[in-house]
């Protein structure tokens, strides 16, 4: 109010980006959203703590991605819980091992694999 601020056809926005190769994806167990080492229920909670509760929980999220969709959401939620209860289908690899995935939208910032 009463101030002259920049309106959004004002703002120019300038971005780097680093030369070289793109890191590489850090391994990780799908569905093992909280870095367990298993994909339970205790993932799915934590998932669900992530999304909706703002716990920020999740320690990668690509594991978090339990169908392999390249997306974390309520989903993944379900597919985790028809695995343990239903006896659907398993995650896609990387599991049950520790893995790499093809690159994707979702980053992992620390390697879990030992």
């Amino acid at each position: 109010r009463g101030r002259d601020l920049p309106g959004l056809a004002e703002i120019e926005v300038i971005a780097r980006t680093a030369e070289g190769p793109a890191p590489a994806m850090a391994g990780f167990v799908r569905g093992d959203s909280n870095c367990d080492g298993r994909a339970t229920l205790h993932d799915a909670i934590t998932i669900i703590d992530s999304l909706f509760l703002g716990k920020n929980t999740v320690c990668c999220w690509p594991a978090a991605d339990a169908n392999g969709d390249d997306s974390a959401d309520l989903s993944d939620v379900t597919y985790l819980l028809n695995f343990n209860f239903q006896g659907k289908a398993a995650p896609p690899a990387p599991f049950p091992n520790c893995g790499r995935a093809a690159e994707g939208s979702l980053l992992c910032d620390k390697e879990l694999c030992p």
